[in-house]
């Protein structure tokens, strides 16, 4: 998440990260290139509609480093 952070809203510091296991989400995802990114560039879960807030399991603050770009909290980044 911190790739289309940084590309759609660098430096803004009003931003949390919802954790979200998708194997608990019983609604179609759609992984789909970032926003400009090319077919082979990474891809995305997309969610198009309501997210039960159930399904959310962690929130976590997520602050831009000070050059505006966005990394993932230590905790989630070493997650497999």
């Amino acid at each position: 998440m911190h790739l289309p952070a940084t590309a759609l809203f660098p430096g803004r510091t009003d931003l949390v990260l919802l954790e979200v296991d998708p194997s608990t989400v019983d609604v179609e995802l759609r992984w789909e290139p970032g926003t400009g990114e090319s077919p082979r560039g990474p891809w995305f879960p997309h969610l198009y509609g309501e997210l039960p807030v159930q399904l959310v399991v962690g929130v976590h603050d997520f602050p831009p480093n000070a050059d505006g770009t966005f990394t993932l909290p230590a905790t989630l980044a070493r997650r497999p």
